[in-house]
């Protein structure tokens, strides 16, 4: 049996996409006893990271682009 460890680098360049073609293989070999996966606890932290971050970052940008497109709404009587 192989020892596959995967790094965060590979969940980034595949957009955490999780049903990617190249997890679902790694996931199917570990099903069949071909390999064994190891993410280590750095690995599943600094991924949690990676996603908050880029989550965080598109919220922040479409909210600084809704408010700067948005100008119209400050005209709006809201009572």
């Amino acid at each position: 049996m192989t020892n596959v460890f995967i790094d965060t680098q590979v969940f980034v360049q595949k957009n955490f996409n999780f049903k990617n073609d190249i997890f679902q293989r790694l996931i199917n070999a570990s099903e069949d006893g071909l390999i064994s996966i190891y993410l280590t606890d750095i690995i599943i932290d600094e991924v949690e990271s990676k996603i908050y971050e880029q989550v965080y970052e598109k919220i922040k940008n479409s909210h600084t682009k809704f408010t700067k497109e948005a100008k119209i709404l400050n005209n709006s009587n809201n009572s």
